[in-house]
């Protein structure tokens, strides 16, 4: 199973996607400077906002992130994901918003 994430550090955001199984990981290689190069910049500042997870394949995945990416900045990515989730395409995935952060008001 894959899922596309979100992670931002107060003025830059990031959407990529993983396996589920390793999401975990994959924000400590971004935090460390060893994932995406996108994502150097946040050296230990990037937090997940929310992740999107039931993706069975890659590909699908893929077209989940790039559909998201067509949002630019915080709020609007969010709402984004939000109403990707709600189509018909992506009915079956999960959206779960991070309870840590702030502005993070997904009521899903």
């Amino acid at each position: 199973m894959f899922c596309c994430y979100l992670l931002s550090d107060g003025s830059y955001t990031y959407i990529g996607y993983t396996i589920t199984a390793q999401l975990e990981q994959r924000i400590h290689l971004h935090n460390t400077g060893k994932g995406a190069k996108a994502t150097r910049r946040f050296r230990g500042r990037g937090k997940l906002v929310c992740f999107v997870s039931g993706m069975k394949t890659k590909g699908e995945a893929m077209s989940f992130e790039h559909a998201a990416k067509k949002a630019v900045g915080l709020t609007k990515r969010l709402a984004r994901i939000k109403k990707l989730c709600g189509m018909d395409r992506w009915m079956h995935v999960s959206l779960h918003p991070n309870p840590s952060m702030d502005n993070c008001s997904l009521d899903c």
